[in-house]
């Protein structure tokens, strides 16, 4: 069930700082199954309860449980009885009043049927019929406002709202997917099923939450590494593998490569001919399991890091309010003192700077709220290389290959806008540096579209590719293997955040596109963007 653990509420209520050496309350929920609840033994388990246990062992954190049921914690977490809730649930816009870590689980809503009922596949199935959902939850709220002829029956829990389904009372029952097939497989509800696919308009997010910034700065490093070691994808397997399609972790495709170079070689003993052509094959394939592989740790461990950055700047935007508040105060109050006002300007400065620099690292921790739009490629990399050409050096040639009959895309346009700025700027950047060592070389940018043919399967053929090439300094490989990473620059102090790759990376991942780069130093550098023609309808920040 879509079920809103911690309700908006009054917010917490002042208490005085615990001492260095006292435990970490945090509240946990006696009755959340599959995430929070007691088992036979009346022993605390549960999802959440496995992942802060090891969040606390990865960060040195001494913590210390304080049980109730979901109703009776929700009041005392907000009347500031303890400072950290083991399970929040939020969904944009409906985050209540108080601060919460990196999500660690993403669930979508599904509809669950009995087989032997009437056919149900889709909400347009539910007109006319009755269909349980949690009381106050985001799904009730989500069928209040879908226009859908539906009456409502709200309980209080998911093992509520499935159990009357299972005594054949009404007709459906609404809650999250993976929440609703853990209840069914612990209460063997053999003719209650899952109907239809995910419920993409109806997500929230579980994450945990606390009244005190720095403890969720140490929650969100630790689940930072988490990610980083597998460890997550450990837990997330043991308590929900069984209810997902099968599938395979880096060391089972590991063996099974070897074992089929194992096969090969046997071969090579009976028919060298038939083991030529096997050999061929399946070293192209281990290959592309290589390639593959390199990638999605790449890709977890850049979502890992985005993750723990966007919560800690979430929080670092909150501390510059009060400054660039406060400096208008006084620029107010003492506009009399010139000596004063200089020194404010400084500070505001200073404060724009941060806020900027805030905004960016928020990319990484936030999903874009802009909608994607049917927009052309050609017109953005025109946009923006008349809004970067006035910077470059004159020596330096743009030369753009840009068919304008290519089709439109449908994908948000603000975040192709940005990722054709960054490879221009970066471009331009590279050109700068190479025309200060030798002002005779050839400085050049080459920015070409084309349409996308199939490849491998993974970018359709209505897609297209952006390439931008440039004759600058190049990067040995060891600069290659990281310029995606937040942070990492090779730039001297004060010219680069190293943000602008990162982003570009992050920001392809979001349309359902990928990024390759190529460099030889001294030469150039080239990037391809493979994008879809649609982006996909959502990029979840971790698995779920």
């Amino acid at each position: 069930m879509l079920v809103a653990l911690l309700a908006v509420a009054a917010p917490a209520a002042t208490a005085a700082p615990p001492p260095a050496d006292a435990p970490l309350l945090v509240g946990a929920a006696t009755d959340h199954y599959p995430y929070s609840y007691l088992d036979a033994n009346h022993t605390l388990t549960g999802f959440a309860v496995d992942l802060l246990d090891e969040v606390a062992r990865v960060g040195g954190l001494n913590i210390r449980r304080i049980t109730g049921t979901s109703a009776d914690l929700n009041r005392r977490f907000f009347a500031g009885e303890f400072p950290v809730a083991q399970v929040y649930t939020y969904s944009p816009g409906h985050e209540g009043p108080t601060q919460f870590s990196a999500p660690y689980l993403t669930l979508k809503g599904a509809l669950f049927v009995r087989r032997s009922s009437a056919r149900i596949e889709s909400l347009a199935d539910l007109a006319g019929r009755s269909v349980i959902v949690g009381r106050g939850s985001s799904g009730e709220e989500f069928l209040k406002h879908s226009g859908l002829a539906v009456t409502l029956i709200p309980t209080d829990s998911a093992d509520a709202s499935l159990e009357l389904l299972a005594q054949g009372r009404y007709d459906a029952a609404l809650t999250s997917r993976l929440t609703g097939m853990a209840i069914v497989a612990r209460s063997g509800y053999r003719d209650v099923i899952p109907t239809g696919p995910p419920i993409d308009d109806l997500t929230v997010s579980l994450c945990f939450a606390s009244h005190d910034v720095d403890r969720l700065v140490q929650i969100n490093e630790g689940l930072a590494i988490l990610y980083r070691t597998g460890d997550y994808e450990r837990i997330y397997r043991r308590w929900f593998a069984r209810y997902e399609p099968t599938s395979f972790t880096g060391q089972e495709v590991a063996h099974y490569a070897a074992g089929a170079f194992f096969i090969v070689a046997v071969g090579a003993v009976w028919v060298s001919w038939h083991q030529r052509r096997l050999s061929h094959r399946v070293a192209q394939q281990s290959r592309e399991l290589r390639a593959m592989d390199a990638e999605l740790a790449q890709g977890r461990r850049l979502r890992a890091v985005g993750e723990m950055v966007g919560g800690i700047a979430h929080e670092f935007n909150n501390l510059l309010t009060p400054i660039v508040l406060k400096v208008e105060l006084l620029r107010e109050e003492r506009d009399a003192d010139p000596t004063l006002q200089r020194e404010l300007d400084v500070i505001a400065g200073a404060a724009d700077r941060a806020a900027t620099l805030t905004r960016r690292l928020l990319t990484f921790g936030r999903k874009d709220e802009h909608a994607p739009a049917h927009v052309h490629l050609s017109e953005i990399v025109a946009a923006n290389v008349n809004l970067v050409l006035p910077t470059c050096d004159p020596r330096i040639a743009l030369v753009v290959d840009v068919p304008p009959q290519l089709p439109a895309l449908f994908q948000n346009p603000a975040n192709l806008h940005q990722v054709v700025l960054n490879l221009l700027m970066n471009a331009r950047d590279t050109l700068h540096d190479k025309l200060e060592r030798d002002a005779t070389v050839e400085a050049r940018v080459t920015v070409r579209v084309e349409s996308l043919a199939p490849a491998n399967g993974r970018i359709p053929a209505s897609g297209q590719r952006l390439t931008v090439t440039d004759t600058g300094v190049g990067m040995p490989r060891d600069v290659l293997e990281r310029i995606f990473e937040p942070f990492y620059t090779t730039k001297e102090v004060g010219r680069g955040t190293g943000l602008g790759l990162a982003t570009v990376w992050h920001l392809v991942q979001i349309c359902g596109g990928r990024v390759e780069v190529d460099s030889t130093p001294g030469a150039g550098t080239t990037f391809q963007v493979e994008l879809p023609r649609e982006a996909p309808p959502e990029h979840p920040a971790i698995p779920s």
